[in-house]
């Protein structure tokens, strides 16, 4: 028998064996029977196996018996009860016996295990490392007293990753996008030199969120340390082993693949590998499992019920299930399960990235494209700048047919012939020019007028619209007709100079007619003041706004209308200039106008009714924003013409209000989808994609995961690289930065930065506004971090006083930060009455936005308890601190966070310094621990608790 052929047959023994484990005695003699009457050799194999594993389990449930529930392992942990038994250990809930609370899964191991100490300790301090959102972490291991070794796991409360997207119903697209995340966890272990050795579903759960986490890393690598071939076959699956651990080699990167490939396989099929083997046939001689839509259709045949079900729970039917399964998605799934390790994809992050683009619609690696099957990929990529042309020109072709009908009426009826018809040909004159520039851009995307390259739908608008410019048979009205439709589509590809570009010669061509054209030229102006907006010219809205206003409300038809609209673009500009009073004004009259109009369209009250949402938390009404959301949601919801990407936006405002509402989780929830399907809707360059991304790394950062904040951040970075972004997403950029570095202890970096853009605002005479304070407001918590008291006191005075210029008497957020790092500097400089003053205001600003309990809330109250330990000297105020650190934990769910590990470490110094007894030794130990990490200092100090909003 060659080597391929007893590779299978010792895979089938391996599946077979498994399969009959956990059988009842009854139903496995009658499946051996079963196996025995076409395959005794194997029947007598596999009771032989059968025989010493219940051998062996008898003798692990005399070891199992021993550990009582109650008992307590090396004095930290106490068992609560047991989860399960395999076939190298069995696994407990258990608690910590100190005073942190925590639960973790308790995995005891079989004491016939060798396992070295000295090489125990190495593996511990490497796995101690995989500090990942998607990891459940190793807490401690060790050996307990009757000698079995044991590792303390982050606790996840989940259900394995293929039943739970089954539960949810998650599409393929979203199973992608999840699995993608697995992989990348995957990809970090590995660049920490960890393998992982035993993928498989039940060690992916998905938590209560929909967060994947990763079970038992590096345990198999634990326990591997002697080399016996039956330690390595207990430390893996054979139904999800590659075929190189099945052949008894050392397992590498690729193996950890090629099991990542059999869970993707399941997660999209609905079907084992395993079972996909015998559902269908694969390559003669070889592992790899039979093709994803061959093995669902030998399903469907076969099991027709099952398939349907399968289906369901992907949200589609049998048939567009088969069609999903195939191309792409199942070349994907056969470069991960190649037999060949170098076959595989050569990393897992690049199978997340092969995943990543198949969800978008992009050409994968795993394709060897042709220029047909890139060509087909650009076109579907391009969707909604392809919809907007057609639509474009499905409404000129209309306009066309409509002109030469009116033109045939217009005939008929003699006594207004001559005046009409005139009307007609030149309406019929104008789409027919506009038909042919629709032509004109078609024609641009020629091979022979590109030399070969492929122009994206920007580029080729932009060579037809240079083409229209030197066009001199056109009049002034059809040219500005076309120049806004130009200046739309622009917009929507994100192309802002463009876009503007083409709004002010529409303007422009519309002024001189607007007696005549009135509803013309009112339109040009709202698309001039939308691009002047998206373009960040801010000033130049209000001042434009400011010199059509009078115009449209001397006109009488639809001027209220447009009346609304550009105040609306009036008030988004003042509000972005800091006039936060005069912006709510105008914004309310929009509403109103509307409001009262019978005649409006619901896109102009989705967008004024939206723009007021975005204005009243910077005036501190979270609650009513909330509420307009819902209003807009709701309006977006019984209106089937509007656009996707505004209902996104909204979305996306949604999620920055519980953010603002010191709601992260949420937050998160909301943002993460969202990302894709901005890239999926815009592309990931626009400045939409982008904002939506900054979002989710700001809520990210509150929920103190700094980590993935930082891989947000460096993805905005790469994209903007471009220069294509306006001004505001490099500016949310430097904010967002400076955050990462400042909460990472690292102000030196943060100062020069800030510093160098606050000049240039200087320079420039940009007005003040609150993105100008955010950027003062941190240059002042940089330099109170880094001790600089009296430069940090001056400038936060200074921040206060522009910061009471914009928001006034209203209650922002903004204000309550810059109150709470000025009572944190005074607490340094010793004035404690001071202190306590400026953080009671911080504590009253934010529980106006955030409620009582809210984090922000909570991080001043206790900023204040710290003032008065100092001021008083009192030991019972240390008290108030802990009470509130339970406070705090509950409400930011959980003691692992960056703002209870610095809390825990203040309690302590006080502690000191009041000669009081400290915290617990294993509680100080890993709050140095977790902020060691952040900051890569052996002692990091920090001036109170990091926000939770900036």
């Amino acid at each position: 028998m060659n080597d391929d052929a007893t590779l299978c047959r010792r895979r089938q023994e391996r599946e077979a064996f498994h399969a009959l484990l956990d059988l009842d005695t009854a139903t496995r003699a009658a499946h051996l029977a079963e196996i025995a009457a076409h395959d005794p050799a194997l029947a007598v194999e596999l009771r032989s196996l059968l025989d010493e594993a219940d051998a062996d389990a008898s003798d692990l449930l005399d070891e199992t018996a021993g550990t009582a529930i109650g008992s307590v392992i090396a004095d930290r942990f106490r068992l609560l009860r047991l989860l399960g038994i395999g076939g190298m250990s069995e696994v407990y809930l258990a608690e910590r016996t100190d005073e942190v609370a925590q639960k973790v899964a308790l995995k005891l191991v079989r004491g016939d295990l060798p396992l070295p100490l000295a090489r125990a300790r190495r593996e511990r301090q490497i796995l101690a490392r995989l500090n990942h959102p998607n990891i459940a972490g190793l807490i401690d291991a060790g050996i307990a007293d009757n000698g079995r070794p044991w590792f303390a796991m982050e606790y996840v409360e989940g259900e394995r990753i293929t039943d739970a997207c089954d539960h949810r119903a998650l599409d393929l697209p979203r199973r992608a996008h999840l699995f993608g995340k697995v992989c990348r966890a995957v990809q970090f272990a590995h660049k920490n030199l960890v393998l992982h050795r035993d993928l498989k579903p039940s060690n992916i759960l998905l938590d209560a969120e929909g967060v994947p986490k990763l079970l038992d890393f590096g345990i198999a690598k634990l326990l591997d340390v002697t080399g016996p071939r039956e330690t390595q076959t207990l430390a893996l699956t054979p139904a999800y082993a590659a075929p190189e651990q099945l052949r008894g080699e050392a397992a590498t990167t690729a193996s950890d693949i090629y099991q990542l490939g059999l869970v993707l396989y399941e997660l999209l099929a609905g079907i084992p590998a395993s079972k996909a083997r015998e559902a269908a046939p694969s390559t003669p001689g070889t592992l790899a499992p039979p093709r994803l839509d061959h093995a669902f259709a030998a399903l469907t045949a076969r099991e027709p019920d099952l398939a349907v079900r399968i289906a369901r729970e992907r949200s589609v039917s049998v048939e567009k299930l088969r069609r999903q399964l195939r191309g792409d998605l199942g070349r994907i799934v056969s470069k991960a399960t190649a037999d060949a390790s170098h076959e595989r994809y050569d990393t897992a992050q690049a199978l997340a990235d092969d995943l990543d683009r198949w969800a978008k619609g992009l050409p994968v690696s795993a394709h060897r494209g042709s220029f047909a099957y890139r060509a087909r990929k650009l076109v579907r990529r391009h969707a909604l700048a392809a919809t907007a042309i057609a639509l474009l020109a499905v409404g000129l072709v209309a306009t066309s047919f409509i002109a030469v009908e009116r033109a045939k009426t217009e005939r008929q009826q003699r006594e207004r012939a001559e005046q009409q018809r005139q009307a007609a040909e030149q309406q019929q004159k104008r789409a027919e020019t506009l038909l042919g520039f629709m032509r004109d851009v078609f024609h641009q995307a020629e091979p022979t007028n590109t030399n070969g390259a492929t122009l994206d739908a920007g580029e080729l608008l932009q060579r037809a619209r240079a083409r229209l410019d030197q066009r001199g048979d056109i009049d002034d009205a059809t040219r500005a007709a076309l120049m806004m439709e130009v200046a739309d589509v622009f917009d929507t590809l994100g192309l802002r100079a463009d876009a503007l570009a083409a709004a002010v010669k529409a303007e422009e061509a519309l002024k001189p007619l607007r007696d005549t054209q009135t509803q013309e030229y009112l339109r040009s102006a709202e698309v001039l003041a939308s691009s002047l907006r998206e373009d960040g010219r801010h000033e130049e809205v209000v001042e434009f706004v400011g010199q059509v206003l009078p115009f449209a409300k001397a006109h009488p038809g639809d001027s209220r209308q447009w009346e609304a609209i550009l105040r609306t673009h009036r008030g988004d500009a003042l509000r972005d200039l800091g006039r936060l009073g005069d912006a709510e004004s105008d914004l309310r009259e929009a509403v109103r106008l509307l409001d009262e109009s019978d005649a409006y369209d619901s896109h102009d009250k989705i967008f004024a009714l939206n723009e007021l949402a975005i204005t009243t938390p910077l005036l501190g009404r979270l609650s009513e924003a909330r509420k307009l959301f819902l209003r807009v949601r709701s309006l977006q919801g019984a209106d089937p013409s509007t656009d996707k990407l505004n209902v996104l936006v909204v979305e996306s405002n949604i999620a920055r209000v519980h953010l603002a509402e010191g709601h992260p989780r949420e937050a998160i929830a909301i943002a993460e989808p969202l990302v894709a399907q901005f890239e999926q809707l815009v592309g990931k360059s626009h400045d939409r994609s982008i904002a939506a991304r900054s979002t989710l790394a700001r809520a990210y950062i509150a929920n103190g995961d700094y980590d993935s904040a930082d891989a947000e951040a460096w993805r905005i970075a790469a994209l903007m690289e471009d220069g294509r972004a306006a001004p505001r997403p490099r500016s949310d950029l430097l904010v967002l930065q400076a955050t990462l570095d400042l909460f990472r202890l690292h102000p030196e970096k943060v100062i020069p930065a800030l510093t160098g853009e606050l000049d240039a605002i200087a320079r420039f005479g940009k007005p003040i506004n609150f993105q100008s304070i955010s950027i003062e407001t941190m240059l002042g918590e940089a330099l109170l971090q880094e001790r600089r008291l009296d430069e940090a006191r001056k400038q936060l005075e200074r921040t206060r006083a522009d910061a009471q210029k914009v928001f006034g008497d209203y209650p922002s957020l903004r204000s309550a930060t810059i109150e709470d790092s000025l009572g944190r500097c005074y607490v340094m400089q010793g004035d404690y009455v001071r202190a306590a003053e400026h953080l009671g205001k911080a504590a009253a600003l934010f529980r106006v936005n955030q409620g009582e309990e809210g984090p922000s809330v909570l991080r001043s109250e206790i900023h204040r308890s710290w003032a008065r330990v100092l001021a008083t000297h009192d030991p019972s105020q240390l008290d108030d601190l802990r009470n509130k650190r339970i406070v705090l934990v509950r409400a930011i769910g959980g003691a692992d966070k960056p703002q209870v590990w610095q809390l825990d470490l203040l309690i302590d110094r006080l502690a000191g310094q009041l000669h009081q007894p400290g915290i617990d030794a294993a509680v100080r130990q890993r709050a140095e621990a977790g902020l060691t990490g952040l900051t890569g200092s052996r002692a990091p100090s920090y001036v109170g608790l990091n926000d939770f909003y900036y």
